[in-house]
């Protein structure tokens, strides 16, 4: 996936470098507005989280862009090509655009990942809670008992917090705390059989 990535960069920059730009001397205004939206909406989507590494690619052409402009602002002789900063705003502009596609895709393969681990984690924890329910364990045991029955109750709230996390969109995090629910309850399971 990274090298696919540097890949498509690469090719990115090269359309941009060979199709050239016009080089006005006028700032480009109307394309760094296009590309301060663009960013914008992919802060939205949470691009940073998918694809880090475009991302940051995208951002720091951007910035370079802006400070290209500055730069040939700042020139008192009011000269200067935006050539070079017009180059870094297309190539942005292009990677935020893929990236914006890629991102709804990657997204929604990730619920759908997230999505079965929850179904799994909900099904292991119900069915520690179900043995567990039905277990009389002896005076001996009643500690261990005790000590997993706290443990499926804990399971319980960090469920709940992956429930939050997914819903909010927080998927990352909510597949974690799914995984570790499923293990848990898998775990807890195992210690309930020994004690029949």
């Amino acid at each position: 996936m990274r090298r696919y990535l540097i890949i498509l960069l690469a090719i990115l920059i090269a359309a941009g470098i060979l199709t050239g730009c016009g080089g006005g001397s006028n700032p480009p205004d109307e394309l760094v507005s296009k590309v301060e939206g663009e960013i914008e909406k992919v802060q939205r989507q949470r691009l940073d989280r998918f694809l880090p590494e475009v991302y940051a690619a995208a951002t720091d052409s951007f910035e370079a862009a802006l400070t290209e402009i500055s730069k040939l602002q700042e020139k008192s002789s009011g000269g200067g090509s935006y050539e070079h900063a017009e180059r870094l705003l297309i190539f942005a502009d292009s990677v935020l655009n893929w990236a914006g596609d890629t991102v709804a895709v990657l997204k929604e393969f990730y619920e759908a990942r997230v999505d079965s681990f929850r179904t799994a984690a909900e099904s292991l924890l119900d069915a520690a809670i179900a043995v567990s329910g039905n277990l009389q364990p002896s005076m001996a045991e009643d500690t261990k008992y005790q000590q997993i029955r706290r443990r499926i109750v804990d399971l319980k709230m960090q469920l709940a917090k992956g429930n939050t996390q997914y819903k909010t969109g927080v998927l990352s995090n909510a597949g974690l705390n799914y995984s570790g629910v499923a293990r848990g309850a898998e775990e807890a399971m195992r210690e309930l059989e020994n004690l029949r």
